[in-house]
C-alpha cells in the first residue's frame, strides 16, 4: 500500500486508502455510482454505447487508490449496476461472452493497478532509504567538522551518539564508554 498522504496521481490531492477498510469499499461504491450516472447520461445521447465501458474507469481508480479487494468489489458492483439499470431496458449486452469479456478486462485492470501500487511502494521505500542515508552523511560531516575544529571530546562524542540515535530512527540507543589509562575501568563518554 502506498504511504498515506502520498500522491498516487501527480497533480491531484494526496489520497491513499487502506485496503479492505470500510473507506476502500465506500470508494468502490462512490466511483461505481459516478460511473453509472455517467453511463446513463451517455446512454441518453447514444443508446448503443456498451453498458460496461464507464465502469472500467471506476475499477481502475478504485484498484489504484484502495487495492485489489476494493477493485474486485467495484467490478462486481459495475456488473450488477449495469445489469440492474441497463438490463431492464435491453438484454443483448448481457450474454455470457460479454460478461466474460467484462470480467477478464476488469481483472486485467486490477492486476495492472496492483503492479502500479507495488512499483509506487518500492519507489517510496527507496526514497525513504535515500533520505535516511543523506541524513547520515550530513550527521557524519557535522561530527567530522567538530573533530577538525578541535571541539571538546565530550561534545564530539555527544554529537556522534545523537547521529547514531537519529539514524536508527529510535530503534537503538547509542553510548560511548571510555577506558581509563589503567585499562581496567570504563567511564562515561557520551550517551
Amino acid at each position: 500500500m502506498p504511504k498515506p498522504g502520498s500522491r498516487i496521481f501527480p497533480g491531484l490531492p494526496a489520497l491513499a486508502v487502506k485496503p479492505l477498510s470500510w473507506k476502500a469499499f465506500a470508494l468502490a461504491v462512490a466511483t461505481t455510482a459516478a460511473a453509472l450516472l455517467l453511463r446513463l447520461a451517455l446512454g441518453h445521447l447514444d443508446p448503443q454505447i456498451p453498458p460496461y465501458a464507464t465502469f472500467f474507469a471506476s475499477i481502475l481508480i478504485t484498484a489504484i487508490v484502495a487495492g485489489i479487494g476494493a477493485g474486485l468489489f467495484a467490478a462486481v458492483l459495475g456488473l450488477v449496476a449495469a445489469f440492474w439499470v441497463i438490463g431492464s431496458i435491453r438484454l443483448e449486452p448481457f450474454d455470457a461472452v460479454s460478461i466474460a469479456l467484462y470480467l477478464i478486462t476488469a481483472l486485467i485492470i486490477i492486476w495492472v493497478a496492483e503492479q502500479y501500487r507495488i512499483i509506487l511502494r518500492r519507489l517510496q521505500q527507496r526514497e525513504a532509504a535515500t533520505e535516511q542515508q543523506m541524513a547520515l552523511i550530513a550527521a557524519e560531516n557535522n561530527v567530522l567538522e567538530h573533530v577538525v575544529a578541535g571541539s571538546p571530546l565530550a561534545e564530539t562524542l555527544t554529537r556522534l551518539t545523537r547521529a547514531a540515535d537519529e539514524y536508527s530512527q529510535g530503534e537503538m540507543l547509542a553510548s560511548v564508554l571510555l577506558m581509563d589509562e589503567d585499562g581496567r575501568h570504563l567511564r562515561h563518554g557520551a550517551a
